[in-house]
């Protein structure tokens, strides 16, 4: 097994292949969007299973073999509740996953302040309210 790399990032799509495993898409703070096996991560009580969910933002352990990357730990960081109890939000969130998945990140970096900027607010207007006690 090669080294283990340790990277943020967030699920962009899980597609399902065999019988437990998913193919990801993931967007990473380090290695930009990458494609990762995630085995066994559909089998019940899996350790990764957090991890693999679609916009799950999680710290992940990878090791590449060959082309793919594997993922080997998932430490879940945020599954952005807020998104996923709003069917609106949740249809936007899915919208921008598809765009940044097909959209080609030359392009990306021609954003303009200001659309980097709603962006920004909204993710943190999805990301759920801690209560106060």
């Amino acid at each position: 097994m090669s080294e283990k790399l340790v990277t943020k990032g967030i699920v962009l799509r899980a597609t399902a292949t065999k019988e437990a495993d998913y193919i990801l898409n993931i967007l990473t703070d380090s290695l930009g969007q990458i494609a990762v096996v995630a085995r066994g991560a559909r089998r019940k009580g899996s350790r990764i299973a957090a991890g693999s969910e679609l916009l799950a933002f999680s710290e992940l352990v990878l090791y590449q073999r060959g082309n793919w990357y594997y993922l080997d730990e998932a430490s879940t960081i945020s599954l952005f509740d807020g998104i996923r109890q709003d069917i609106e939000l949740l249809s936007l969130a899915s919208y921008f996953a598809e765009f940044r998945k097909t959209f080609p990140a030359s392009r990306l970096r021609r954003f303009s302040d200001a659309k980097r900027k709603r962006w920004r607010n909204f993710v943190r207007k999805a990301r759920p309210r801690q209560r106060q006690t």
